[in-house]
């Protein structure tokens, strides 16, 4: 048998890598856990025009794609979105775009994830990991940090990675609460727990 060289630091360094790590799990899950007095129902109190624009969590932000242009099927005017962000999160936000539908970043003063899943498809989870691993950062950088996700209709994966974001940080063990959660809070999005 050879000798281990190291190996009580390695395992020293291990150890407290795990536990930063549990502690700002922990930290993170108890403020996405704030939710009950500082989740906000819909934009549409605040701002005048229809926006489709929710807060799930009081950092967490689902609504439907931003278009630059009059689109029929579209309500969200990229302007009016930045300026609602602005108004609001100011330097404390970031957009992931789950479609394969882009638009140019510089609105959103380039803090955009191009994320590009495909349509009625689920991700791989490979890149649902990563793209949880990046908001779970971004939430981490900040307290004043918001993640704002949306997909084509902002409901189907959008809600995906949602509710996969909760699960990531333990707020939720299964996905069942994480998905009644998201249905009250956005009604329609045709989710089932499995």
């Amino acid at each position: 048998m050879e000798p281990s060289y190291g190996g009580g630091l390695f395992d020293m360094v291990k150890g407290g890598a795990g536990r930063l790590f549990s502690n700002l799990k922990d930290n993170l899950k108890d403020t996405l856990k704030d939710t009950s007095s500082r989740v906000i129902q819909s934009v549409s109190s605040y701002t005048k025009g229809d926006l489709d624009f929710t807060y799930v969590t009081s950092r967490i932000i689902v609504m439907s794609f931003p278009v630059d242009s009059v689109d029929i099927g579209f309500r969200n005017q990229v302007d009016d979105i930045r300026s609602f962000l602005d108004s609001r999160h100011l330097d404390h936000y970031t957009v992931y775009n789950l479609s394969p539908k882009s638009y140019r970043t510089a609105k959103f003063h380039s803090r955009v994830s191009e994320c590009s899943w495909p349509i009625r498809q689920a991700p791989s989870l490979h890149n649902l990991f990563a793209v949880c691993r990046n908001m779970y950062n971004w939430l981490l950088q900040n307290p004043k940090n918001v993640c704002v996700v949306h997909c084509l209709d902002g409901r189907a994966a959008s809600s995906i990675l949602v509710g996969a974001m909760f699960i990531f940080c333990n707020l939720y063990s299964t996905p069942g609460p994480a998905v009644r959660l998201l249905y009250a809070k956005r009604p329609g999005i045709g989710l089932s727990p499995s």
